[in-house]
Formats: C-alpha cells, sequence, structure tokens
C-alpha cells in the first residue's frame, strides 16, 4: 500500500522480436500538511536530472561500455553528484571506484 512520504518507482518495460524498451519513473507522495518536497527529496530528484544530462550530452553509443562508465563517473564526480552514481549502481552491484 503506498502511503504518505513514500518515493514510488514504476519501472516498466516491453519487449517484441526481440527488442527491448523500458521506462522508469518516480514519484514521492507528499505528507499531511506538505505543499512542496522535503529538501533531501528534491536534492535527490536535482542529482539525478544531473546524471541524466550528462548520460545524454556527453556519452555516444559504440565502443566497449567501461570506459564510457569510468567517463561517466569522471563527470559526475567533476559536477558534486558522484553520490548518486555510487548509490544508483550499488544496488546492480556493478559500480567500482577508481
Amino acid at each position: 500500500m503506498v502511503q504518505r512520504g513514500d518515493i514510488v518507482q514504476i519501472d516498466f518495460s516491453v519487449g517484441r522480436n526481440n527488442f527491448f524498451t523500458n521506462m522508469k519513473r518516480f514519484v514521492y507522495v507528499l505528507r499531511d500538511g506538505e505543499t512542496e518536497l522535503p529538501d533531501w527529496v528534491a536534492r535527490a530528484f536535482a542529482n539525478a536530472r544531473i546524471v541524466r544530462r550528462v548520460i545524454r550530452t556527453e556519452i555516444r553509443s559504440g565502443g566497449p561500455g567501461r570506459p564510457k562508465l569510468k567517463q561517466l563517473k569522471q563527470r559526475v564526480a567533476e559536477l558534486g553528484s558522484d553520490h548518486v552514481m555510487r548509490r544508483a549502481v550499488a544496488i546492480s552491484g556493478s559500480y567500482r571506484t577508481g
């Protein structure tokens, strides 16, 4: 059951003929009396947007993935949002520092 103060993640995937797409969305459910996002939620969403912007503008397709991940981690660290990358990929077990 979704309750006030929860963050809900929707992860929707579709596949057909060996082609797949994925869409993720997050929503915060305001608590009673809240009219704006709590600071910690707003910062988390802002940091996630920074990482997404770096991926969209600076990472290109083609070539091996490891150098691209290293490039992404370096750029995000320069922007001060490397904790987002550590947390996001720690869940998948694929983040390595250095």
